[in-house]
């Protein structure tokens, strides 16, 4: 609609130029009211795009591995294998002439060294304690190849962290203009909704620049890559078919995303609207 009269296609059927227009327009309450649509011919949905900010590794990944439940279970088993290397000890300590705290000391010590692969002097003739030590050094292995696993998998994750994801958080940043295509109904959506929140994303996000809208989805799309806090509203399909025209990458935001369906008009009353929606 352009200065109050409808042009283009929808133009042309009101004014009775043409009685079916053989093109998928997007039904909407205002054309609607002035002409009639077929059946529905295709789903689609209009939806906020914005430039995807660049992935970064956080410093916190870092620390992650070092989680509290994995050092409970290190401290844990070290305890558990100490007190049966301890107790082994203990049950041949006339052999080994040795006191209870040095038995003690000694098989910390031990199964400590185990954990940080250091070597240590072990009395080892008791098939008990090559079983305690053996257990020591293959548990001590297993969680060190499983924790270098966690720790190199973080340190690889890239956070990829959105500014905004939402129509209240575009609103709340406060930084961000919005897109449309001038003349369609993704515009439509915005300046004529009776939605509270969609209402005030176009007065804050939309009216300040409303002379200044895309003429097409590839120069709204452009715009959106060589401007800061630039997003665009438009149908998922037509940013699908230009990324490979763009500078940069563009991402939608899915929970902004408004249905529609297309269908194609005829005039309104039309008497052959029943066999043509066959």
């Amino acid at each position: 609609m352009l200065n109050g009269s409808w042009n283009g296609l929808i133009g042309m059927l009101t004014r009775h130029e043409v009685n079916v227009a053989t093109a998928n327009i997007i039904v909407t309450p205002e054309r609607v009211a002035v002409v009639d649509f077929l059946a529905p011919l295709l789903n689609i949905r209009t939806t906020v795009h914005i430039r995807k900010p660049e992935p970064v590794s956080n410093f916190s990944n870092l620390m992650r591995a070092f989680d509290i439940a994995l050092w409970s279970a290190l401290v844990v088993t070290v305890a558990v294998l100490s007190t049966c290397l301890s107790a082994v000890w203990y049950y041949l300590r006339s052999h080994l002439k040795m006191s209870l705290r040095d038995i003690v000391n000694e098989s910390f010590f031990h199964i400590f060294g185990s954990f940080v692969y250091q070597g240590s002097k072990i009395n080892a003739k008791s098939s008990a304690i090559r079983t305690v030590s053996v257990t020591s050094y293959l548990t001590a292995t297993i969680l060190m190849a499983a924790y270098s696993a966690v720790f190199i998998s973080y340190l690889t994750v890239q956070d990829l962290k959105l500014p905004v994801a939402t129509f209240q958080d575009l609103l709340k940043d406060g930084r961000y203009r919005l897109l449309s295509v001038t003349g369609t109904a993704q515009l439509n959506y915005f300046d004529q909704s009776s939605n509270p929140l969609i209402k005030e994303v176009y007065k804050k996000l939309m009216e300040p620049i409303k002379e200044h809208m895309s003429r097409s989805t590839l120069e709204g799309l452009q715009r959106v890559c060589a401007e800061e806090h630039m997003a665009f509203a438009v149908l998922e399909t037509g940013v699908d078919s230009r990324r490979g025209e763009l500078p940069c990458k563009i991402m939608r935001l899915p929970t902004t995303a408004i249905p529609a369906t297309m269908a194609m008009p005829i005039t309104k009353g039309n008497p052959y609207k029943r066999i043509l929606s066959r």
